[in-house]
């Protein structure tokens, strides 16, 4: 059994290949393809791009408007008019050109609006930098996603394996105990006893089976592809083994709660999206006070109408204004704007120290699943070292007669129980390594 957990443990060598109609793909494959076809990552950086426009937008405000229009009108019945009734005498009216053209061209400048565009500006910089922190931090929400489902995957695999090779090993026990009975060696009830056993391990086999294959749909999706796709992953791709150097190295890298804490809130994308959104709320009360202040903007123009389409210089009119404009009283207007304004720079505030309580929340617990799985894996090594000794030894005694048929049942299912809490907990370690990496934001 030893050697089939090692042959299980080493499995899997090829990388994104197709083995007959299936494809295999490794653990980078899955990130790789998740980064391009995962719908979050593609609905950030669109975000992203939607923001950088608004930039362009905001930085407009400093520039002039220009607008040109022109036009053409008729009179449809231009003799209804040929004469005037003036004292009793009657007085003829010259025709009127029926046709009538016009043209206008004019530029707005607004010069000062009460630093309104300015605080429109920096909002505008504010939210792409908390657009493009919020997408890095879905990209990195993503890939921790990757490594948690492949990680359950690949240690589903393991255990259905065991049991696959548990259940053949115990079906092979049954036709012996039948050649024993026939034998006289054994009772009928010892049949029954190994085929209830085998029953029970078909079902265990089932229930790991739909485990796999729902975490193979899980880790399907969030790599932006079908569920049902028949494929495989190469389980070379994560460590078949930790040593005990390799989790204190880990662990000094990671160094105390403290300071691990300090990088989290230096490194979580998250949280510097958050406090940029703080910054755009600040923006907004600056630009709510605005307001209260004078405004001053300038304009020209030219314009020209005429009958005929011609003359430009003696029918047009260029003209130039410089407005000022004070708010004296505007319905509270204002005062509403800028409470509002207020009420969402408390409602930033209170949102960035949620998420820094969030951010401790998850490196504190990342941190005690990180110790949990140490012991997990330290424990288990040494219960399936217990249970594999208990199990060839009742498998002795068993030949020999000095054992039931029950008793062997139990010391097979204590040893097939290690082995599987054995694959958990050494899956759960390196799980919990990714957890950490990412509650301190530095997965990679």
């Amino acid at each position: 059994m030893k050697k089939i957990i090692i042959l299980l443990l080493l499995s899997g060598i090829s990388t994104f290949a197709q083995q007959g109609n299936v494809k295999i793909y490794t653990l980078e494959d899955c990130i790789k393809i998740a980064y391009q076809k995962n719908y979050d990552i593609s609905l950030s950086e669109a975000k992203n791009n939607t923001a950088s426009y608004e930039i362009v937008q905001a930085f407009g405000n400093y520039l002039p408007s220009i607008g040109f229009n022109m036009g053409y009108s008729r009179t449809l019945n231009p003799d209804a008019a040929g004469s005037v009734n003036v004292g009793g005498v009657i007085i003829p009216i010259a025709a009127q050109n029926p046709n009538n053209y016009y043209m206008q061209a004019q530029a707005n400048w607004n010069i000062f609006d009460g630093f309104s565009r300015e605080a429109i500006y920096s909002a505008a910089k504010n939210n792409l930098e908390a657009s493009i922190e919020n997408s890095k931090y879905i990209s990195k929400n993503v890939l921790n996603q990757i490594y948690k489902n492949y990680i359950e995957v690949v240690k589903s695999s393991q255990i259905v394996k065991i049991m696959r090779e548990d259940l053949s090993v115990a079906n092979q026990e049954l036709e012996k105990i039948k050649a024993q009975y026939q034998a006289g060696a054994s009772s009928i009830t010892e049949i029954y006893a190994q085929e209830a056993t085998i029953g029970q391990k078909e079902i265990d086999l089932v229930k790991a089976e739909n485990n796999l294959l729902t975490a193979k749909s899980i880790l399907l999706t969030v790599m932006g592809l079908n569920p049902d796709n028949d494929v495989e992953f190469q389980e070379s791709s994560i460590p078949n083994f930790v040593s005990d150097q390799d989790i204190k190295l880990f662990k000094s890298n990671i160094s105390t709660y403290n300071s691990a804490l300090n990088t989290a809130l230096e490194n979580r994308n998250d949280l510097k999206s958050s406090q940029y959104n703080y910054q755009t709320a600040k923006n907004g009360i600056e630009r709510a006070n605005s307001g209260y202040m004078p405004t001053v903007s300038a304009s020209g123009g030219w314009n020209w109408s005429h009958n005929e389409f011609e003359s430009f210089s003696q029918y047009g009119r260029s003209f130039i204004s410089l407005n000022l404009s004070v708010p004296i009283f505007t319905n509270f207007t204002t005062n509403y704007n800028v409470e509002s304004a207020k009420l969402s720079l408390i409602q930033a505030e209170i949102e960035n120290k949620k998420l820094e309580q969030q951010i401790k929340t998850d490196v504190q617990t990342a941190f005690l699943n990180l110790e949990s799985a140490e012991k997990q894996i330290d424990i288990s090594n040494k219960s399936v070292k217990s249970a594999e000794l208990n199990y060839t030894s009742m498998k002795e005694k068993y030949s020999v007669g000095a054992a039931t048929i029950t008793e062997l049942t139990i010391a097979n299912n204590q040893y097939i129980v290690a082995q599987i809490n054995k694959i958990s907990g050494f899956y759960d370690y390196i799980l919990a390594q990714k957890q950490l990496q990412f509650a301190l934001g530095i997965i990679k």
